[in-house]
């Protein structure tokens, strides 16, 4: 390799106008020297024969002539290689030569492909990932096509059945009787219709509950979104609050040792950052359980933790009861789900209904008399006579089943509607807290204290009065930040159809 570098090199600094010489043989590991002087011409050494054109070259050896002029880019005249015995060493330099653009370009490649790796999660990103690996989403996904293969297979008519019957075999001597038999069953066209109908309406269930599980699935993450979004604001507060505090006992302690203050402000201002940091500690664990409610719902609990992106203001909008009862009853996949029982309950008292009336089987048998030489056929019909069982309690028990799916979309109805009176109420009183505290309370808490610690600075209050004030306004603050959280927990309940539990085993 350094062999290599020093012909690069002198190629570099030589020009078009020098040849290459050798000093001293190869096998001794001489260096290869530039002559800038000397005339251009053929190689003649006693090692070659017969003189050989750079035009006869190997592909090797002209690629570094080809090379070493596109270096020059204004020289005229042609660069001339040595003896024969440096032609594996120069292969080797033109192949370093020609190698070096292209790792300069794959190395530019990769420098403009490479991306930082994000920092940060945002709720959609987590939605996304929610929506892809959550497994109670993927039952009913799965639920979903089962019953959708349901359907199609309801709607196929019974196959038919052949068969081979032998009879008077050996009497007279003769072969007897051979036949072939094919039966068809003969199913009605209605009953066939009322068997998808019913099949149809439970995939179509199974869909709504799709939809309701899916709903399920982005209400929990949005809502565990915001409890780790609660509880990272939460430490940074804590984090600022201890930063204050630890401000606090330095300027008591100088004040003591000053002798301006006595020791019980001093000691009061560490027992203060001592609460201070225990709430950090608290906020960390806080954030901790957050985090690991979050990546279970999302459905990768070893997804890898960043700091999440938002604000808790964000989505928050003035909600209306009769706004957002109507939307529920017509737009909620639960009473969706029950309409569709309803309309398959329906369709099960009418498939009943058709399944008490018979259906007849067609029977067809072509066969062979070997005693007579005739080929004979024969058709029969075979239809069930309903003495016994004429399917009455069925039908009864379809047509109860179907009164209970009204009774049960009634329920889901009015069930939803006092879930929905109790969220609203939930809503109106975090929504007043949070704009008192916001537009009054910490406010006027923050303005309290910037004129305490004005005045505690000019010696016009004590530390008592500066730590009320600061307790006041870090009340306040937090107050202010859980009435956010049960604003914006409440918004996305009631605009997610009221629906949770994305984990929970739900009943097909």
């Amino acid at each position: 390799m350094p062999i290599a570098q020093n012909i690069v090199a002198r190629l570099k600094r030589g020009g078009g106008r020098g040849c290459l010489k050798s000093s001293r043989s190869l096998s001794t590991g001489s260096r290869l020297e530039m002559s800038a002087t000397s005339p251009v011409y053929p190689p003649r050494t006693s090692d070659i024969s017969s003189p050989r054109q750079p035009s006869t070259l190997c592909q090797c050896d002209q690629a570094a002539i080809r090379y070493n002029r596109h270096l020059q880019q204004g020289e005229s005249a042609p660069m001339v290689l040595g003896p024969v015995r440096l032609r594996g060493t120069l292969r080797l330099a033109s192949i370093l030569l020609l190698a070096i653009p292209a790792h300069a370009a794959r190395a530019q490649v990769v420098a403009l492909t490479r991306l930082p790796e994000p920092t940060t999660w945002t709720l959609s990103e987590l939605e996304r990932i929610a929506l892809e690996a959550n497994p109670a989403l993927l039952q009913a996904q799965l639920a979903v096509e089962a019953a959708e293969h349901r359907a199609f297979q309801a709607g196929r008519r019974p196959n038919p059945s052949i068969g081979y019957n032998a009879s008077e075999v050996g009497n007279e001597g003769r072969a007897g009787q051979h036949s072939f038999i094919v039966s068809q069953q003969l199913l009605q066209r209605e009953k066939l219709a009322w068997r998808v109908n019913v099949a149809d309406a439970e995939a179509l269930r199974l869909q709504q509950a799709w939809a309701a599980q899916e709903q399920r699935v982005l209400n929990d993450v949005r809502a565990a979104f915001c409890e780790t979004l609660y509880a990272q604001t939460s430490v940074e507060l804590a984090l600022q609050l201890v930063d204050t505090g630890r401000k606090n006992v330095e300027i008591a302690e100088a004040r003591y040792v000053g002798l301006e203050t006595g020791r019980a402000d001093f000691l009061q201002a560490k027992g203060v950052l001592s609460e201070t940091r225990l709430r950090l500690v608290d906020s960390q664990n806080l954030l901790e359980g957050a985090w690991r409610r979050l990546l279970s719902v999302a459905g990768l609990p070893d997804l890898k933790r960043r700091r999440l992106e938002g604000e808790l203001t964000e989505e928050l909008h003035e909600l209306d009861w009769e706004h957002a009862l109507d939307r529920l009853l017509s737009a909620s996949p639960e009473i969706a789900a029950a309409a569709a029982a309803v309309e398959k309950a329906h369709a099960a008292v009418h498939r009943e209904i058709a399944n008490a009336r018979p259906t007849p089987t067609l029977q067809a048998e072509v066969g062979y008399d070997d005693a007579t030489g005739n080929t004979f056929v024969s058709t029969q019909v075979m239809i069930p006579f309903r003495i016994h069982d004429k399917r009455t309690g069925a039908i009864r028990a379809a047509q109860a089943d179907s009164a209970a799916a009204k009774h049960e979309l009634e329920r889901v109805e009015l069930q939803l509607r006092h879930r929905l009176s109790t969220a609203f109420q939930r809503y109106q009183t975090a929504r007043r807290r949070y704009e008192v505290h916001d537009k009054e309370i910490v406010p006027t808490a923050q303005e309290s204290l910037d004129l305490v610690r004005h005045g505690y600075e000019a010696e016009e209050y004590n530390y008592v009065s500066l730590l009320n004030a600061q307790r006041t306004y870090v009340r306040a603050t937090l107050d202010r930040l859980d009435a956010l959280r049960e604003l914006r927990n409440v918004t996305l309940m009631i605009d997610g159809m009221l629906l949770t539990g994305a984990l929970q085993a739900q009943t097909p």
